[in-house]
């Protein structure tokens, strides 16, 4: 089995643990804690990606050069990953420190709660400030064993933590049912995952130190790239994240909630493309950096058409059916209140899926100027129709900004990239990849939808039986649409991971 078709099948399996787990206990958090502490629930993961941004660069920066680091021991590497921390702690624990001066403050003039105390507010903004910093250790470890191309042991730590952090806080819940001491257990895990990550790191990096070590001479080279994704990462989370605190800031707190309902019910599929992504990274690095043109053309066409066959069977559910999808997961007043965002943030996912690859390929070749100034117009299309979309249709037209901003991605980031990196075409792109499959889905789907219409009052066990009908349509029809060695290749995968013993 290849690395990427290894890498492949480890995220798929992590992923499908961590997804499942995460949709079994969104809707138990919210019964139990309510939507408005779901919303403070929410702001950990928005934090999270914003101190991301405090690596400046390093941990992409990491597993690059990891990624082509071939001499043995990888002693670089090593001097590389204890700059990276030296570099990436320092920000992290002043910004934390900050968060938990400013909790105070926060808690009074920037969140619009009405179900608890702003004492209370505070010391959830502190514990979390407290859990984000302590996961930062993590990051730089996770993007280490990328790097090394082993996604299986990524995925394994993930699983197991996430495990940790989602079934622990149940019980956490079952016997406090209250928001602090829950996030007091983020906290714990947090150090938990840190430490995990780092512990496979020195079994797979003998001598590997976690003490930050800084010498310019191990960045002689490596800060441009390492800046140029920075900054590629900033605008990402000013365009990924800036909604959230949009709705934070301008409207009551329990709107945030209904938000991250739909943003829970959808974002999974974006871990669906970034499966894919980081699976392919460190071998499109590797050809990028060894010459291997018409290899790296293609395996960057094999995974553009996997991810984009992958992906739009979930966002062509969630799209036709969200009601009925998030009435069975979360209850019928929620539903109300998130099927329409669901639906139009399942497109824009879908959207982003379709250009994920394209970004890949842009880092893994060091091309971190491609994004940059993308994303820099886009930012400017944005952030205006997000502020004009929020005042006239409220956390709906969030969602609607987040569809526009993609479809700019796909129109103007696909054709760049396809054009200076791989020598093709747009046209011949999306006649390939994306128009097939979206109209397949489309057709399934809208019958599915449309026979719904026509019967009236129509019976659970009809309707469910249908969404599953159109799933199995497209899956087994959209999977002769693909590429017949992208098919041989999937077959092979299969049988090796079915038969890990034999050969042949």
């Amino acid at each position: 089995m290849s690395a990427i078709s290894r890498n492949i099948i480890a995220n798929a399996l992590g992923g499908c643990w961590i997804v499942c787990l995460t949709l079994i206990v969104i809707p138990i958090q919210v019964r139990i804690l309510g939507v408005e502490a779901f919303g403070i629930l929410g702001l950990l993961t928005i934090l999270q990606t914003v101190f991301a941004l405090l690596d400046l660069g390093m941990n992409a920066t990491l597993t690059q050069f990891a990624a082509t680091d071939a001499a043995p021991g990888r002693p670089a590497t090593r001097q590389l990953a204890s700059a990276a921390v030296a570099v990436y702690l320092g920000p992290a624990v002043a910004a934390g420190l900050a968060l938990i001066s400013l909790a105070d403050w926060l808690s009074i003039n920037w969140l619009q709660v009405s179900s608890y105390h702003t004492e209370t507010i505070a010391s959830a903004i502190k514990l979390i400030a407290i859990a984000v910093v302590l996961r930062c250790p993590g990051l730089i470890f996770s993007a280490l064993i990328a790097g090394m191309n082993r996604l299986d042991v990524i995925n394994a730590l993930k699983s197991a933590t996430q495990s940790l952090r989602l079934l622990g806080g149940l019980l956490i819940l079952a016997v406090w049912r209250e928001l602090l001491p829950l996030l007091c257990w983020e906290v714990a895990v947090a150090a938990i995952e840190s430490i995990t990550f780092f512990a496979a790191c020195r079994h797979l990096l003998p001598g590997l130190m976690p003490l930050p070590h800084y010498r310019s001479a191990v960045m002689h080279g490596k800060w441009h790239y390492a800046l140029g994704m920075n900054a590629v990462s900033l605008i990402a989370v000013l365009l990924t994240q800036t909604d959230k605190f949009a709705i934070s800031k301008m409207m009551p707190l329990e709107f945030l909630g209904y938000y991250q309902i739909a943003y829970g019910a959808t974002a999974w599929i974006s871990l669906v493309q970034g499966g894919f992504n980081s699976a392919v990274l460190p071998s499109l690095a590797a050809d990028f950096a060894n010459g291997r043109n018409v290899q790296l053309r293609a395996r960057n066409a094999k995974i553009t058409q996997l991810t984009i066959y992958a992906v739009t069977l979930p966002t062509a559910a969630i799209v036709f059916f969200s009601t009925e999808i998030l009435e069975l997961w979360v209850g019928r007043n929620s539903a109300g209140a998130a099927a329409a965002v669901a639906s139009l943030l399942s497109a824009g996912f879908l959207l982003n899926a379709a250009v994920s690859n394209c970004l890949t390929l842009a880092v893994a070749s060091g091309n971190a100027a491609i994004p940059l100034r993308v994303n820099l117009i886009g930012l400017a299309i944005y952030l205006p129709a997000l502020v004009i979309l929020m005042k006239s249709g409220g956390i709906t037209g969030a969602a609607i900004a987040w569809v526009i901003l993609n479809t700019y991605y796909l129109l103007v980031l696909v054709p760049m990239v396809q054009r200076r990196l791989l020598k093709q075409g747009f046209i011949d792109w999306m006649r390939e990849n994306f128009l097939p499959f979206v109209a397949l889905a489309v057709a399934f789907f809208g019958c599915a939808r449309a026979a719904i219409y026509l019967v009236p009052d129509c019976p659970i066990p009809m309707l469910w039986g249908l969404i599953i009908a159109a799933a199995l349509g497209y899956a087994a029809t959209g999977y002769w649409l693909l590429a017949p060695d992208l098919r041989e290749q999937i077959a092979a995968s299969v049988y090796s991971a079915l038969h890990p013993t034999r050969r042949g």
